[in-house]
């Protein structure tokens, strides 16, 4: 499994090769969310700073011994009710 937090610049401007996939070999899943601390982008290198929306990303393979766990609430905060409240600052 691949772990990814990307901004929410790139995720806007990119949606198509962020889009979430299910295929025969493998799947993605993005989360929306807020940063828990400072990170950078793992596709443009930008930073993202705590309390900015970003997403974390999982590209999984179906043919990886290395199963999806859940890991996003360790770097983002999934609460809707504040991820809203942030969109609307």
């Amino acid at each position: 499994m691949k772990r990814e937090i990307i901004g929410k610049k790139c995720m806007k401007e990119k949606t198509n090769l962020f889009k979430e996939v299910s295929g025969d070999q493998e799947w993605t899943k993005n989360v929306k969310g807020i940063a828990k601390g400072n990170y950078l982008c793992d596709f443009c290198g930008f930073e993202i700073k705590k309390g900015e929306i970003c997403y974390a990303r999982s590209i999984v393979s179906r043919l990886s011994s290395n199963q999806y766990y859940s890991w996003e609430d360790d770097y983002i905060n999934t609460n809707p009710v504040l991820i809203k409240l942030r969109e609307s600052n």
